[in-house]
């Protein structure tokens, strides 16, 4: 094919005719890939299928095929680069003009036709519609001799009714059913088998009642008709079932008790231990209160009984006690806070008159239960310069003690 077209293109070419646009001429001094380049230099040249590929056809008119009674005409033209064809302004054909059963164009006979009844399809074969076949094996229509394109019928398949038991289904076997074709004679026809139906059990009913320990039996049977199969459980047993407990033998603060409950279906019984309640105490009531020269005591009752118990109070013991100060105050402190203390104080001159230097001072401190410490203040004349002691600007001196 591509040797024709390029010898084509060199039959035009010798015959004067334009092989490219003349918008490609060729640059003889152009080192480049035009479309016009001489043969020999890069890319697709005239004549070379990948030359309209890529600059497209350059189309050329040949002649015109004028359109006969079975084909088409149209205008032919070639692409003068590749030789290829087309066909344009296509006409459609004249179809024959018969007389006397000679076409007046093309000299063809007449078709003759021959008439194919109509057969209606069965279930399993096909059939077909009425058609005219014509002495050229195509099919028509017998009322217009338009050529057909269909004719065949497909088969209809089976149409088909209810189903029909032949043989029922039991509780353990399985039964059969058949269905026929209904379209007119076919005798077609399939069967099924039916499943068992399995067993259809009643309600249970108790053959043994059961008791707290033993166990009972029930059993249930097949409703369907016929059928004679039945089946057996044990029914566990119930378990007793205690009523409450009854106090037989109280329990004490000391002593246990004792206490039953009865199964409401029997006469068993069962019995366990109350446990000793123990003792309901009071608070402790302080009956002598202890001293710092003797002991104390206090007692507490049972609320259930007659039980009494004591508890010795230990002799209180004193509080050790420390002195310090901060400027004319001065803080005593005692090592226990658990009782009430009372303390006495004093200042003594010793280079320091009272009076004169410093206000002579005393008295008693009461520590009451969980107080540990306590402040007194002494008045001076000159300011104060040492803890525990006073010293004025000759070297005078006073003493806070704890008598």
């Amino acid at each position: 094919m591509n040797i024709m077209r390029k010898t084509f293109a060199v039959a035009l070419a010798i015959a004067g005719l334009t092989v490219c646009p003349p918008s490609y001429a060729d640059d003889w001094d152009d080192p480049g890939d035009d479309p016009g380049d001489d043969p020999g230099m890069e890319g697709p040249q005239p004549g070379d299928p990948a030359y309209c590929d890529t600059y497209g056809h350059w189309w050329v008119f040949q002649d015109t095929l004028e359109p006969t009674c079975e084909c088409e005409g149209c205008d032919h033209y070639t692409c003068v680069n590749c030789g290829d064809w087309d066909e344009r302004n296509i006409t459609p054909s004249l179809g024959h003009n018969y007389v006397n059963g000679v076409c007046t164009r093309c000299d063809a006979g007449a078709v003759t036709y021959t008439f194919v009844p109509a057969v209606d399809p069965t279930c399993t074969t096909p059939g077909n519609v009425a058609y005219l076949l014509g002495s050229d094996n195509k099919w028509y229509d017998p009322t217009t001799t338009n050529q057909l394109y269909w004719i065949a019928r497909s088969a209809l398949g089976h149409s088909y009714g209810a189903w029909t038991t032949n043989t029922p289904p039991t509780c353990t076997t399985a039964g059969q059913k058949t269905r026929s074709c209904t379209r007119a004679g076919c005798t077609a026809s399939e069967t099924q088998a039916i499943a068992a139906l399995g067993h259809s059990y009643g309600a249970w009913t108790t053959n043994t009642p059961p008791t707290c320990t033993t166990a009972g039996q029930k059993t249930r049977s097949c409703t369907r008709a016929g059928c004679t199969a039945s089946e057996t459980q044990a029914i566990a047993a119930l378990g007793h079932s205690y009523g409450a407990w009854t106090t037989n033998t109280p329990p004490t603060c000391t002593t246990a008790g004792e206490e039953t409950r009865a199964c409401i279906r029997g006469d068993v019984s069962e019995t366990r231990p109350l446990a000793a309640l123990g003792h309901d105490w009071t608070a402790w009531t302080v009956v002598a209160p202890a001293t710092y020269v003797a002991s104390g005591e206090e007692a507490r009752d049972c609320t259930r009984c007659d039980a009494h118990e004591t508890h010795v109070l230990p002799m209180l013991q004193r509080s050790t006690f420390s002195i310090r100060n901060s400027g004319r105050t001065f803080t005593i402190t005692r090592s226990s806070g658990t009782a009430a203390e009372t303390v006495h104080y004093r200042t003594v001159g010793l280079s320091a008159y009272g009076g004169q230097h410093f206000t002579g001072t005393s008295g008693s401190l009461t520590f009451d239960p969980g107080v540990t410490n306590l402040s007194v203040t002494v008045t001076e004349q000159t300011p104060s310069q040492a803890a525990y002691k006073f010293q004025t600007g000759a070297s005078r001196y006073y003493r806070f003690e704890i008598t």
